[in-house]
């Protein structure tokens, strides 16, 4: 008791939801990671190597965008247009037509990844309707982190290209590779972080799904 206010009795948390919903956000990650990362290198590199051109315009505004929607607002902004609108990608891990043959025996969820799982079944029609189902979500999920790592990779390439040595390489017709140290650190950190900023996106959609779809 303390100043006057009973306590709540301690409640243990059971691992059992956890262990058996990690599998779902550790494929929605992956494949933003899968996303962000070549994307936002190449669209750095393009950027940095035409500093104050079109195509470096283009990048910052469209990172500053990117940078300036919080995840689960975008979320919902994608889904009302994508979804409630124009029906393209659909809230859930399947579509209901699947869900009754993965939640049998006769479906064997070895990894969790649906999108894996579907194939070791010789079920590729549920893989690709899983890769749609996750395309609205991983795109939410990796556009800011696109954009973080395109300004990192774009200033490094800024710097690197203002060198002494490669504007010597330069004028000797020797072709110039950038430093990708501070890329390294940048991924790491931006990967440390990617779970947390999953569940931003996926409570705003698991909250509108119809009843039935089973994302969690």
């Amino acid at each position: 008791m303390v100043l006057g206010v009973t306590a709540p009795p301690c409640r243990r948390i059971s691992s059992g939801p956890i262990v058996r919903r990690a599998p779902i956000t550790a494929e929605l990650t992956l494949y933003s990671i899968l996303a962000f990362i070549p994307l936002g290198l190449l669209s750095g590199v393009i950027a940095g190597s035409r500093r104050n051109k079109a195509a470096d315009h283009g990048f910052r505004f469209t990172a500053y965008v990117a940078t300036s929607l919080p995840p689960f607002i975008l979320a919902l902004i994608l889904m009302a247009f994508f979804y409630v609108e124009l029906y393209w990608f659909a809230p859930g891990r399947t579509s209901s037509s699947f869900g009754s043959f993965i939640n049998s025996d006769n479906f064997r969820q070895v990894t969790g990844l649906l999108t894996l799982d579907g194939l070791i079944n010789g079920r590729p029609d549920i893989t690709i309707d899983a890769l749609r189902h996750l395309a609205m979500l991983v795109f939410t999920l990796a556009i800011v982190h696109w954009a973080t790592l395109g300004r990192v990779t774009r200033a490094t390439m800024i710097d690197e290209l203002n060198q002494d040595y490669v504007i010597a390489a330069r004028a000797r017709g020797i072709p110039v590779v950038g430093c990708l140290t501070p890329l390294i650190w940048i991924i790491n950190i931006i990967f440390a972080i990617k779970a947390n900023k999953g569940v931003n996106v996926e409570i705003p959609v698991i909250t509108s799904f119809a009843k039935g779809q089973n994302w969690m």
